[in-house]
């Protein structure tokens, strides 16, 4: 039994301007054979940050001209070295940076001998910063406190409030516009040997979101000799102006002993 005949099938006429056709195997062979030519060639371009709004924009090394890209590494700032992957025809993606940008940043400085200040520089990009440390001073006294600049200023621009305990009294005072910040309580020569102060320090901020209010808490500890220990909890402000860059540590008087010992991180979540 056979079904019903199907009608012939007449092709519809090609209209006269009609594109000429390519082969699909001869259009692949082209695409491989030369990308370049035909602008699908990824690449790897260093370039500078221009504008973050409303969208995010960059020029190239060695063009005259912006484009738009998208980060894959957080936040960005104005002016900042990036890597671009240039990803035709999706776009060109921002996928790092050259000093490390997108990743935590760690930095530690360990003192070899008396040194009177020790300074980190980490980018305005990261957003959170924790320094730990351990140190001792060089001066002939039990206890003494640490001190905080940012930017290296010196002016009166820096506010905090200290609670104070020793040996169980506990105390607190304010202080403002001073040219530096108390951050910790450290040890000095006439400790006990081979005893150190500790803390921790935290800043919020770091990359700009409050211009002249860099926050910071701070906390640490240092036992001296007999009825001598102190715990300090501190919080504060750098009233000065952004971008912040640098951060320098140092104690109230004499040098960091060898052994001091300060670590940072800093990251942008």
């Amino acid at each position: 039994m056979t079904g019903p005949s199907l009608p012939d099938f007449t092709p519809l006429p090609k209209p006269a301007d009609a594109p000429s056709t390519v082969p699909i195997d001869a259009a692949v062979t082209e695409i491989v054979a030369d990308p370049a030519r035909l602008g699908l060639t990824w690449g790897l371009k260093q370039a500078s940050i221009v504008s973050l709004d409303p969208t995010i924009t960059a020029q190239v090394d060695g063009d005259d001209k912006t484009i738009t890209v998208y980060s894959m590494i957080g936040d960005l700032f104005i002016g900042q070295r990036v890597f671009i992957l240039v990803v035709p025809p999706g776009g060109n993606f921002v996928c790092g940076s050259p000093n490390g940008i997108g990743i935590p940043h760690r930095d530690r400085k360990i003192v070899t001998a008396a040194t009177g200040s020790v300074t980190f520089t980490v980018s305005p990009a990261y957003r959170k910063i924790l320094i730990s440390w351990t140190a001792r001073a060089t001066n002939a006294v039990t206890v003494q406190n640490i001190l905080m600049q940012i930017n290296g200023d010196v002016t009166f621009a820096y506010a905090y409030e200290l609670i104070q305990a020793n040996a169980g009294t506990v105390g607190s005072s304010a202080t403002f516009s001073t040219g530096s910040a108390v951050v910790g309580v450290l040890t000095g020569a006439s400790a006990p040997a081979n005893t150190f102060g500790s803390g921790t320090i935290n800043i919020q901020g770091w990359d700009g979101v409050h211009n002249n209010s860099l926050g910071y808490n701070a906390s640490s500890q240092a036992e001296g000799s007999g009825a001598i220990f102190l715990k300090n909890e501190v919080g504060g402000f750098y009233n000065g102006t952004r971008p912040y860059t640098s951060i320098t540590l140092f104690p109230a008087a004499g040098s960091f002993d060898a052994g001091s010992d300060f670590q940072l991180y800093a990251e942008q979540a």
